[in-house]
């Protein structure tokens, strides 16, 4: 609510006496949830610096999913105040990033800006799925009256737009908040873009190696979401795209995490993350994995649309496209983007990496965003009007996102996931080119997967499943302390892209390439050389392994027989 200045200088927080640093305003960050609070750390960066600018934090009662909430307060080390201390104090500006819950009971002009990529949802309670479209004309989540008022009054004193598109969608949905709209970007979409130099890093962070595709599933939350109706999209990704090929990570929606429980959601996952998923955390990692990747398999969550407007190729796992505002930039990319069906998915992940996105990125960023690059600016300007102060002379940072840290391995997971390893080998006048194709041992039924000839289980040397083990035709030891069965062949591999490869007989091989890949991958090429019956001294003299589209050359001598 509007009111009265107070005359500086005023003391902020719980213990004015105790204020070390005297500040002129104070602004209280309203949060309903872990997303929330994301969408406000990016919203309040502006402020930065400013010594005459306190801020405090507080959860809103009646949130959805207010899980995790308390902990991030505790993470960033924020003052915080609990619900009822923050609506009997005033303060000189509030800020949320969701329209629900008793927002007209903070005692300050509000700033309203969007919960995710823009207002591109139909205000639901708890569909099922497949329900009813919503009439035309229902209400968008972010936009209603319902949400925007209280008492017959407008609650906001500035309700932040991301696109122009969107007054018109507010002037039907809340005519009289109409003329408190303010329309600002998304600050969240800018670093984004910042970031982009920054890919290589993030990709590294990741682990992945030259070549690799990265393939990024995301899945926003509730029955409709890509987890709700497809929970086994993560692990048919893991068996169908070939390891040395591909990599995938999961960007789950912090609702998911919050409602069912962190422990729950990486139980659910064990098999997946056994299997070399990589998991997000749900506060950040997933921007830089967006920038880090080369395809995005998503749904009608905010991810999807941020990932295509930064020009990544998106594949829909799932798209309720009665959820989805018409005439939105979210409803125009689910009706062009093409859903995933039950062909091959290394056939439909290449297809739409070789494609091109509908429209083209920057026609996806230009219906979504406006001001690009300037939403930072425009929100600070807002937000000093509205605290009656001057802003700083020096211009506002839209700094790269940090590297993605996945999900830490669990001690009793290996390193690296066990691997079925096939091996097809093609033979002409000096020349041996091998195919070697491998997938996660975790997403396989092994009691049905004949393990011979040129097809063995690769297992790392500090794989604790003693079955596994049991079943390896080849341990990989990269620590230089793991030794495997006596009819098991151990590959040691290094840094600089060497292996010895020791067999059961005694004898060692080195082999060697420049190229970045896996070393086992070459211990596996030639094991099948050998299962075949062939001596290595019999290995042509130009040797070359396949890996995709690549093909990659290499060295094999004996060093002892």
């Amino acid at each position: 609510m509007a009111r009265g200045r107070r005359e500086p200088p005023t003391v902020t927080g719980p213990d004015p006496d105790g204020a070390t640093v005297r500040t002129d305003r104070s602004v209280l960050a309203v949060v309903h949830s872990v997303t929330s609070m994301t969408r406000l750390l990016d919203a309040l960066a502006p402020l930065e610096a400013d010594r005459r600018v306190q801020v405090l934090f507080t959860g809103i009662p009646g949130a959805t999913v207010p899980g995790g909430v308390a902990a991030f307060f505790a993470d960033l080390e924020v003052r915080t105040l609990d619900w009822d201390e923050a609506v009997r104090r005033e303060f000189d500006l509030a800020i949320a990033a969701a329209s629900s819950g008793p927002l007209h009971a903070v005692q300050a002009p509000l700033l309203n800006v969007p919960h995710g990529a823009g207002y591109n949802k139909h205000l639901t309670r708890n569909p099922e799925p497949g329900t009813r479209n919503p009439e035309p004309g229902s209400p968008v989540y972010g936009l209603s009256r319902e949400q925007l008022t209280h008492g017959g009054d407008v609650v906001p004193s500035v309700v932040v737009l991301s696109h122009e598109e969107q007054l018109e969608r507010l002037a039907e949905q809340c005519p009289e908040a109409a003329e408190r709209a303010l329309v600002a970007g998304d600050p969240c979409f800018d670093r984004l873009v910042a970031s982009v130099p920054w890919r290589d890093r993030y990709r590294a962070a990741l682990g992945l190696r030259a070549g690799q595709r990265l393939v990024v599933a995301s899945s926003t939350w509730g029955p409709d979401s890509l987890l709700g109706r497809r929970p086994e999209l993560p692990a048919r990704l893991l068996a169908e795209l070939p390891a040395d090929e591909y990599q995938v990570a999961a960007v789950i929606h912090p609702n998911v995490w919050h409602h069912h429980g962190p422990w729950q959601l990486r139980a659910w996952l064990a098999d997946c993350r056994r299997a070399g998923l990589l998991v997000i955390p749900p506060r950040e990692g997933w921007r830089a994995a967006l920038v880090a990747a080369d395809a995005v398999v998503g749904d009608h969550g905010s991810v999807t649309l941020y990932a295509a407007a930064l020009g990544r190729p998106v594949l829909l796992g799932a798209f309720p496209a009665e959820r989805v505002v018409p005439g939105t930039a979210m409803a125009a990319l689910g009706a062009a983007s093409a859903l995933l069906g039950d062909e091959p998915i290394s056939e439909q992940i290449g297809s739409v990496i070789g494609g091109t996105i509908p429209g083209g990125a920057k026609k996806v960023a230009d219906a979504a965003f406006a001001v690009q690059g300037h939403s930072a600016e425009v929100l600070r300007s807002a937000m000093y009007r509205l605290l009656e102060l001057a802003p700083p002379a020096t211009p506002v940072r839209v700094p790269p996102v940090p590297p993605p840290r996945p999900e830490p391995r669990r001690w009793e997971d290996a390193e690296r996931p066990a691997l079925l390893a096939g091996v097809v080998i093609e033979q002409e006048p000096g020349r041996a080119v091998f195919t070697v194709e491998r997938t996660p041992a975790e997403t396989a039924d092994l009691r049905t997967v004949p393990l011979r000839g040129h097809r063995h289980l690769v297992v790392d040397g500090t794989e604790t499943d003693h079955r596994l083990r049991g079943l390896a035709g080849l341990l990989v030891n990269r620590h230089g302390t793991a030794s495997g069965e006596a009819d098991t062949a151990v590959a040691e591999t290094g840094a600089d892209g060497s292996c010895l490869l020791r067999l059961p007989d005694g004898r060692v091989l080195a082999l060697r390439t420049a190229a970045d890949v896996d070393p086992a991958v070459l211990a596996s090429a030639v094991l099948a050389w050998l299962a075949g019956g062939s001596e290595p001294d019999a290995l042509p003299p130009r040797l070359a392994l396949r890996i995709g589209s690549a093909l990659v050359p290499f060295a094999c001598e004996t060093v002892s027989a």
